[in-house]
């Protein structure tokens, strides 16, 4: 779960990223050149990549302090897995 903090931070920049989709889309309708298409793409881009880092992040986090709290082994194992699942579908 994502602290509340966290959640509204990922919320702004989510909409943020919906607010140039809709410009993206609008550009598109009004055939504008393809130079300007992609380098809003890119920033949606750059913007979800930094969204993903954030929750990352703070899953990472979550993990250390879990480590911290003397969960059981089986637990950690399971989490850290998780974290290395996670970390694979991000460089696909």
């Amino acid at each position: 779960m994502i602290k509340l903090e966290d959640k509204d931070k990922v919320v702004v920049r989510l909409q943020t990223v919906d607010g140039h989709l809709k410009c993206i889309i609008h550009m598109l309708e009004a055939n504008r050149s393809t130079t300007e298409v992609l380098t809003q793409l890119n920033a949606v881009q750059a913007a979800l990549g930094k969204i993903n880092a954030l929750v990352y992040n703070r899953e990472v986090d979550a993990f250390a302090q879990k480590m911290h709290n003397n969960a059981t082994e089986q637990e950690r194992w399971q989490v850290a897995q998780e974290l290395l699942d996670l970390f694979r579908v991000q460089l696909h």
